[in-house]
């Protein structure tokens, strides 16, 4: 699954908005964040990141489908093997 930059800062941040910056900030460098991203959120509007928001999403949920749908292939493919 391929990520954009503006869909990676989103799940950064619904990160940050689940945990508190004060625990995200002892496990992140918060000023490099800052450095990397800043320019590129600043520049985003705010209908671009709920887009991405939403694309994160989508696209998580179809990588997780599509995982049961090998685990569900591999489970038939075994249970016919063990009935021959």
């Amino acid at each position: 699954m391929q990520l954009t930059k503006l869909e990676k800062i989103s799940v950064v941040t619904s990160i940050l908005v689940a945990i508190g910056e004060d625990v995200f900030a002892k496990h992140v460098d918060m000023q490099r964040l800052e450095e990397e991203f800043g320019e590129l959120v600043s520049n985003s509007t705010e209908k671009d990141c709920g887009k991405a928001t939403l694309s994160v999403l989508n696209k998580m949920i179809d990588s997780l489908l599509e995982g049961n749908q090998l685990v569900e292939n591999n489970e038939t493919i075994q249970n016919q093997t063990t009935e021959a």
